[in-house]
């Protein structure tokens, strides 16, 4: 049976016929009509005789049905309330997708990956922060301070004019860089290994971004040994 969520007019309903003193079910009674629910199932059940334990017990249950629905009442207003706040926070986001050309939300990286002592953002922080740290004017000096503010993997940002950045990143997945490849559209025949230091350009609203991506290489080296390693993720050269 597929869910269907009472409407406002059905709860209102509900309501009038529960009448306003009916309080919603603590988590005990909730239990015990479990419970009790479970006992007329499972109990001897007479042949040829009243049933009298099944009555005592759906009697029971019935004086104290207005308390569940109330509860029932109170979980399918809140789920509303949360629908359309998630209804909300869609359109905000689609709209500042919009407005900065498709970003979407870094991936987040692996449980064993996550840098040891750092709190992890929650989820409404990680969904935002890409578009909060792109938001700019689409010059280098904003776009390297929204990137030194925002943005965890950043290690070192320098401004070499108006249009052009060096930034130094430490990406802790390959999930992770390929979200900066994606995001700066990255040239991948620009991309370069130097010992530990990955470098490559990318380009965003006009700025030039030059990477030095730290750690790169191991975590190519771990992914070739774990046979997981991205198509077309090393681009260029070697050195």
């Amino acid at each position: 049976m597929t869910y269907e969520p009472l409407t406002p007019e059905q709860r209102a309903a509900v309501e009038a016929l529960i009448g306003e003193t009916a309080r919603p079910a603590e988590n005990g009674l909730t239990l015990s009509i479990g419970e009790t629910v479970r006992d007329r199932r499972e109990h001897q059940h007479p042949t040829g005789a009243e049933d009298l334990f099944c009555l005592n017990l759906a009697s029971w249950v019935g004086e104290r049905a207005a308390s569940v629905l109330r509860r029932l009442l109170d979980a399918e207003a809140e789920a509303e309330r949360l629908r359309g706040a998630l209804r909300d926070a869609c359109d905000q986001i689609a709209a500042a997708e919009a407005e900065l050309g498709g970003t979407t939300a870094r991936p987040a990286a692996p449980e064993a990956e996550r840098p040891a002592g750092g709190a992890e953002p929650d989820g409404i922080t990680q969904l935002i922060a890409p578009v909060q740290a792109l938001r700019g004017d689409g010059s280098a000096a904003r776009l390297a301070e929204q990137l030194r503010d925002s943005q965890p993997d950043v290690t070192a940002v320098e401004v070499l004019n108006d249009h052009t950045i060096r930034l130094t990143i430490h990406p802790d997945s390959l999930d992770t860089w390929t979200w900066w490849r994606a995001r700066f559209n990255v040239d991948l025949a620009t991309i370069t290994s130097r010992g530990h230091v990955v470098t490559a350009t990318g380009e965003h609203r006009g700025v030039t971004v030059h990477f030095a991506v730290e750690g790169l290489p191991a975590l190519w080296a771990a992914a070739r040994g774990a046979d997981r390693m991205p198509a077309n993720d090393q681009g260029g050269e070697q050195e």
